[in-house]
Order: structure tokens, then C-alpha cells, then sequence
């Protein structure tokens, strides 16, 4: 039987993800130019069009910004699809972690011990979740950056590339950290943090 996934938004990183864990045909919906032997099917305002085509497949939400993959997930939500967590070989994930479906981890990520990972989180390559860490749904973990322990990050947050997140702190809803920064103590509003040590911008 022919393994099969969905992918909305046609992130070429993902494509050759699934490809890695051995899926034999790849949908894409939102990008009909990403080639790597995908099936095009159309977009998701129009999923009726092609909904008995897909009904039975597992889906995956790709785009990095936690507000479009939310809102592309409460487009979807009312047909019941199916989206459960895509994990690459090559990542490290200890056997205590809990994953949530819909959440997508990817080459070289590092997920410690005692980690819960909301739904529809998405770990991008190398990025590293320290121990008892809890990351909330929607959020993306940028390239390289770096969670450390016992670390809790809200719901649709976006924490930069080689961005660190030092042990015991506690992150709001809704905050971009930026590329680079050091988040040294809580972040209790939403905005947009950057520099060492992350400062609010706006």
C-alpha cells in the first residue's frame, strides 16, 4: 500500500523530509511550482473541489509563521483530515518527549527529556528543546536555536534563529523573539523581542 501525505504550503525542506521517511507520493496544496516529483492539487479555499481525492491522507501544515499555520489549520479543521506528527530520522527525540499531532520535527532537532511539544508545533533543522521544557501549539523553534531547560513558551510564538532561551523562564502568547537573541528573564506581554539581552522593539 502506497504511503501518501498532503503538504500545505509545499515547503521544499519538508518535501524532501517526507521523501526521507519514505512516503511514495507527496500532495501539495498553495504551491504549484516546488516540483520534486509533487502532485499538485489546487488551494486550500477550494479543498471541496478535490476532498474525496485527499479525504483518507495524512496532512501536514508547512509554512514557518505560526499565524498562517493557524489559520490554514481553522480552514481545514471542519473536514476532519487526518494530521499527525512528522518526525525526521535524523533528529534526536528522547523517549519521555510527548509530541502532539500535528507537529513537525525536522533534520538534527534535539528534543530532551520530559519535552511536550503542543499541537502543530514546528521545530526547525537543529534546533535544540532542553528537559521539561513545554513548547505551546502553533509555535516554530527557528534553525539552531536553542530552548534550555525547564523552559515554558506560549502558544503561536516564533522564537528566531540561534535565538537561546535560558533555563526557567516563562514566554507569553504571541511573541516573535529575533535571530540571534538571549532571552535572560519572563516575557509576560506579546510583542517582538531582539539582542542580547532580548529587549521588547514593538
Amino acid at each position: 500500500m502506497e504511503k501518501k501525505i498532503v503538504l500545505v504550503g509545499g515547503f521544499s525542506e519538508i518535501i524532501e523530509l517526507c521523501y526521507e521517511i519514505q512516503f511514495d507520493k507527496v500532495y501539495v496544496i498553495d504551491r504549484e511550482d516546488v516540483g520534486q516529483n509533487t502532485i499538485y492539487l489546487g488551494c486550500d479555499d477550494n479543498v471541496n473541489i478535490f476532498f474525496d481525492k485527499v479525504k483518507n491522507i495524512d496532512f501536514c501544515i508547512t509554512p514557518d509563521l505560526p499565524i498562517v499555520r493557524k489559520k490554514i489549520f481553522d480552514n481545514l479543521e471542519k473536514y476532519s483530515f487526518r494530521f499527525p506528527r512528522l518526525l525526521s530520522d535524523t533528529a534526536k527525540i528522547s523517549r519521555t518527549a510527548i509530541i502532539n499531532d500535528g507537529s513537525l520535527v525536522q533534520n538534527g532537532a534535539y528534543i530532551s527529556s520530559n519535552v511536550v511539544l503542543g499541537s502543530f508545533v514546528k521545530v526547525n533543522v537543529n534546533a535544540c528543546v532542553m528537559h521539561d521544557s513545554k513548547i505551546g501549539s502553533f509555535t516554530t523553534l527557528a534553525p539552531s536555536c536553542t530552548v534550555l531547560g525547564r523552559v515554558s513558551i506560549g502558544e503561536m510564538c516564533y522564537i528566531g534563529a540561534s535565538a537561546t532561551i535560558l533555563p526557567e523562564l516563562k514566554i507569553c502568547n504571541n511573541v516573535i523573539i529575533g535571530a540571534g537573541a538571549v532571552v535572560t528573564k519572563d516575557i509576560t506581554e506579546c510583542g517582538t523581542f531582539v539582542g542580547v539581552p532580548a529587549r521588547k522593539v514593538k
